[in-house]
């Protein structure tokens, strides 16, 4: 049987403000699956609320499978945006 429909979710966690430093839940969680991925930021600082969601839609585009989002602060922003 072909399960490529079914394959299973890749955790993607999206920071908010500042990224999520290594003692953050979001890094913390990251670790504890082997296929996270983490939506990348150009400017951690300096919050823009369309290039942001860019980045989320460009993120899940690259990894062309299921994904389980896990977003904080203006992350979570930029993901309702993006969708």
């Amino acid at each position: 049987m072909n399960d490529e429909p079914f394959r299973r979710p890749v955790l993607v966690t999206v920071p908010g403000l500042h990224g999520s430093e290594g003692a953050h839940w979001q890094s913390w969680l990251e670790r504890q699956y082997a296929e996270a991925s983490r939506v990348e930021q150009a400017d951690w600082d300096a919050p823009h609320l369309d290039e942001w969601a860019s980045a989320v839609e460009a993120r899940l585009d690259a990894l062309q499978r299921p994904a389980v989002l896990a977003a904080h602060s203006f992350g979570c922003l930029a993901v309702a945006h993006a969708f």
